[in-house]
């Protein structure tokens, strides 16, 4: 299904430094088409994001959308995905967590304003 990358060896340095700077967060980082997949905790999307926005070598400085996908059969029934964009390494980043539907997701509004909108639609 996803082809995990332990951290040690994930795609650049870069990531290894994302990994070892929020490895209380993160659950996982994998490959898929291309793209880099973070599998993280749930309610840690705030910290991650900040970080992430403001570090001078990751850059994701741009939202593009929030997603999220109901698997009514999981106790975690919903799994939410952030999509991210760094314009400086022109690069796509996708963070991923699951959450029951008596969990509300912290707003990350105050990073990204556009997110005012994306999370009305969710």
């Amino acid at each position: 299904m996803h082809s995990f990358i332990p951290p040690q060896i994930v795609i650049n340095q870069e990531y290894s430094s994302l990994f070892h700077n929020l490895k209380s967060y993160i659950l996982a980082i994998f490959l898929r088409r291309n793209y880099v997949y973070i599998l993280i905790k749930n309610q840690v999307i705030f910290p991650i994001i900040f970080f992430l926005k403001n570090s001078s070598v990751f850059a994701y400085n741009s939202l593009l959308d929030i997603c999220v996908v109901d698997y009514p059969a999981r106790a975690m029934r919903f799994e939410v995905l952030y999509a991210l964009l760094s314009v400086m390494n022109n690069t796509r980043l996708f963070l991923k967590f699951c959450i029951s539907d008596i969990i509300a997701v912290n707003s990350i509004t105050a990073i990204f304003a556009n997110a005012d909108w994306l999370e009305r639609e969710c």
